[in-house]
């Protein structure tokens, strides 16, 4: 069987890593990729279920007009880059993108590899 990861799961994800333990509130698509990478691995390996990344521009596009009170659509649409708003919520974020992952998905996100993979 294998599990099938969107694309708002791995930004969201990203974005509240980087803002907590790097001070940063953007990333490229190419850290994006990185880091869902690195949660996949780390789910393979620990679930012994494959994982599969949604990335699509289509599914990313979407996930830009579907939350605007988190995601700034400017930074997107002019460097294509995911940036949090400045006020965004962070207890709401991490409660409608946390809460409902699986607990093997969600030690996935939180992993010291998955955490890693943002930092170069």
């Amino acid at each position: 069987m294998a599990v099938f990861i969107g694309v708002e799961s791995v930004v969201m994800n990203a974005l509240i890593d980087i803002k907590e333990n790097c001070d940063k509130q953007e990333l490229t698509f190419e850290e994006i990729v990185r880091y869902g990478k690195a949660a996949a691995r780390t789910y393979q390996k620990e679930a012994g279920e494959e994982a599969i990344l949604l990335l699509s521009e289509a599914d990313q596009v979407s996930m830009i007009e579907n939350y605007p009170q988190y995601l700034d659509t400017r930074a997107y649409v002019e460097r294509r880059v995911f940036r949090l708003q400045d006020d965004a919520p962070m207890d709401e974020i991490k409660e409608l993108f946390r809460w409902l992952l699986s607990i093997n998905l969600l030690n996935s996100f939180l992993s010291p590899e998955t955490s890693a993979s943002l930092r170069g």
